[in-house]
């Protein structure tokens, strides 16, 4: 386990308000149609980014029928005129606004949590990478493995999860009884990175995670250089990789909201699937959209309100490359080596975002 930089996050403008409390709503609403990131309701002096974070002075104002109301936008905006003004005159008042991004507001949480066991051979660690290799050393000896199990250093640092979630620890449990050597894997809304990891570990042959959010992307980098995996990413959608990619296994770790218009752009690059992210009361709904597209189901874990399923497409396809042994062409530009900074796909804006992005290229399916 070697030092990786660490990719701050990417900052933002912070908002404030306050305002009636029966405002709340048709406010909120209002945000988002100009260009809002994200909104918290500050009741009482209560919420994440109190307790010292950066609305903890402004919690004495969300008192008699009144609210905080933070609101996150683009570091561009910070110049813009407040979005709120025409609210002025029902009492909405602006308090703020500040740049955030660059206190790491989890580094006391990190301090406190310890290492836990994830699947049958992961050991997942969210201190400081120095307390991950230092207690690994002590314990077992020698850097990277703890009572036989791969000890992964995912330092929680974004939101975008260290692995505990129920939807996490599910796909494992079925990645784990995968025959994964030789395979490509894509890892679909990556996060942190983990399911790739997991599955390059497992013997995957190379993997490919994308996330819409190029903060996740930036992480997912950062964990894959501190676990010496060789992942390649991209901060987009799965369309940028271009009409030629094909892989064997799609990891997809993301609620049906999000996930289920996507899907069967994904399912044509595949033969199997891990699904995880779904409440059980969404699991019907979620398997009926694959049925069409020639997936049967093959296995399903149950954790609490959470389910997962790994599907197989019922006829597998052979790719090209692996009916005539032709190469798999480099994932970036050739010759070149990974960026620092993972590329942002975008094939509306440039026809050629997938060919720089995608990880493989196979050929077209005959």
């Amino acid at each position: 386990m070697t030092r990786a930089p660490y990719t701050p996050p990417v900052p933002y403008v912070l908002r404030t308000w306050s305002l009636p409390a029966d405002l709340e709503e048709v406010v909120s609403a209002d945000l988002w149609e100009v260009g809002c990131l994200g909104c918290q309701v500050v009741d009482g002096g209560e919420g994440p980014l109190l307790a010292g974070g950066p609305l903890d002075e402004h919690a004495g104002r969300a008192r008699g029928g009144r609210v905080v109301l933070a609101a996150v936008f683009p570091l561009d905006s910070a110049d813009d005129p407040d979005p709120l003004s025409r609210w002025g005159g029902r009492g909405v008042e602006p308090l703020a606004t500040a740049e955030l991004g660059e206190e790491d507001w989890l580094a006391a949480w990190r301090q406190g949590t310890r290492p836990f066991d994830l699947g049958l051979g992961f050991r997942v660690d969210p201190r400081e990478p120095e307390v991950a290799l230092a207690e690994a050393e002590r314990e077992a000896g020698r850097t990277g493995h703890v009572d036989d199990r791969l000890l992964l250093s995912l330092p929680a640092r974004q939101a975008f999860g260290v692995g505990s979630h129920e939807s996490t620890r599910l796909a494992v449990r079925l990645m784990e009884d995968v025959a994964f050597p030789g395979l490509d894997v894509l890892d679909v809304g990556t996060g942190t990175g983990i399911l790739a990891m997991v599955a390059l570990h497992l013997g995957a042959r190379a993997a490919v995670a994308f996330d819409l959010d190029p903060g996740a992307a930036f992480a997912a980098r950062d964990n894959a250089r501190r676990n010496l995996f060789d992942l390649q990413i991209y901060a987009g959608e799965a369309a940028a990789l271009g009409d030629r990619a094909r892989f064997d296994w799609a990891l997809v770790n993301v609620i049906p909201e999000l996930i289920l218009p996507t899907l069967p752009e994904i399912a044509t690059r595949v033969d199997g699937l891990v699904l995880s992210g779904i409440l059980v009361e969404r699991g019907g709904e979620v398997l009926a959209a694959l049925r069409p597209l020639g997936f049967e189901r093959r296995a399903r874990v149950e954790d609490g309100e959470w389910v997962a399923y790994r599907l197989e497409r019922k006829v597998a396809r052979l790719p090209p490359d692996k009916l005539t042994g032709e190469a798999v062409p480099a994932p970036w530009v050739s010759g070149a080596e990974a960026p620092d900074a993972p590329p942002v796909a975008s094939p509306a804006a440039s026809p050629a975002a997938g060919a720089a992005s995608a990880s493989l290229r196979r050929g077209e399916e005959r």
